[in-house]
């Protein structure tokens, strides 16, 4: 059983992660997590035989550990024995924020590969695309603007449609070994059905998962008397124009599009909404510059 609940004499409850924490381990993390935001004891997150953590399951960590931190419970970390985890466990941010005993410490504001907003700030878009662009070097001028205006358009949709007080993360993360940039950004908020729902684009009866699905839909917005913007529906087409994926989990829906895959589905509860993208970089040139057409976040 890769994860298990441990209860030792001094009142630890021990949640062991898998080699990889990634979005295919969600619905089990989302469990195991929700199930200990308000115990009494201390959670440990043995992450020692991990190896990989994607910027999904790095906000899931991120996001239960701060709000552990606001009912006053603590929440520590065991290290990987991974070198190169471990170091990322350091650089993003991870460990400060499991060490932390109050939220102001917690969150590293100039941190560009782990961000938790409260607003939408301009500048976060543009620095993520630059840090993630230096990270891959094959990612010429042109695609790092069309990378930086579908960040936008995520962080914006969280901005306006979240409605939540506690904010939105943004995480982000370059992977040599699979040539993938992978991009997550999440919030607390009210999710896309009721959003859809108290802007009459959707009925009360709609289920979670179906919700997600007329997001997808291209126009589709839940901003009053306006069109979309770039939407999820163009970014799930620069995804799949380029060997990539895009998951969304919101309430207890997820939904799931590749090149040739796209599958709608209920799933654990999760308090607001995730977006989290995948591209493929491994065919573009780092010696010549690629035109917009030719680049991998273009459109369908």
């Amino acid at each position: 059983m890769i994860f298990k609940n441990i209860f030792k004499m001094n009142k630890k409850s021990e949640i062991i992660l898998p080699r990889l924490v990634n979005e295919s381990w969600s619905r089990t993390l989302m469990q195991r997590l929700a199930k200990e935001l308000d115990s009494d004891s201390e959670v440990v997150l043995n992450a020692e035989k991990v190896d990989w953590i994607s910027p999904c399951g790095t906000i899931l960590l991120a996001d239960f550990a701060i709000k552990r931190l606001q009912r006053n419970k603590k929440v520590s970390i065991k290290m990987p024995y991974h070198s190169e985890t471990k170091q990322y466990v350091i650089s993003s941010g991870l460990l400060k924020i499991t060490q932390s005993t109050n939220i102001n410490d917690a969150i590293d504001k100039n941190n560009i590969q782990l961000r938790l907003l409260h607003r939408m700030e301009p500048m976060v878009p543009e620095d993520l695309s630059d840090f993630i662009a230096r990270q891959a070097k094959n990612v010429n001028d042109d695609e790092k603007y069309l990378l930086r205006m579908w960040i936008t358009e995520l962080l914006t949709n969280a901005n306006d449609h979240a409605k939540s007080d506690f904010g939105f993360w943004v995480c982000g993360r370059y992977n040599p070994s699979d040539h993938n940039i992978r991009i997550c950004v999440a919030d607390s908020g009210i999710g896309i059905k009721q959003s859809l729902v108290n802007a009459d684009k959707l009925p009360k009866n709609i289920d979670d998962a179906h919700a997600i699905e007329k997001a997808l839909e291209e126009g589709m917005t839940s901003r009053t008397g306006k069109t979309g913007g770039l939407g999820l529906k163009h970014i799930s087409s620069y995804v799949k124009s380029h060997g990539g994926s895009l998951t969304i989990f919101s309430g207890r829906g997820k939904a799931y599009l590749a090149r040739k895959t796209k599958r709608i589905m209920k799933h654990e509860r999760y308090q607001g909404t995730i977006v989290s993208v995948m591209f493929n970089t491994k065919t573009i040139s780092g010696d010549e510059l690629l035109t917009l057409d030719q680049t991998p976040f273009r459109f369908e």
